[in-house]
């Protein structure tokens, strides 16, 4: 993971209905290589009740940070 950039940022808004498809093409073309690339999936497969849990948890842990013990 080091190292790579995401594959997001390659897709354009209006192709993120056709995710999978649109980047199986730019490797077909060779545009990208796989290997250099971090895939984590289309962002229209993340919801919205999951985005604000994940976006809740980060908060909390910023504002209760965990008891060290001394």
């Amino acid at each position: 993971m080091a190292g790579k950039r995401l594959l997001w940022t390659m897709v354009p808004v209006e192709e993120e209905q056709h995710y999978d498809e649109y980047v199986m093409g730019l490797y077909a073309q060779g545009v990208l290589t796989p290997n250099e690339w971090l895939d984590l999936g289309g962002l229209s497969e993340l919801s919205a009740a999951e985005y604000f849990g994940a976006s809740l948890w980060q908060l909390y842990k910023v504002l209760i940070p965990p008891i060290k013990p001394y």
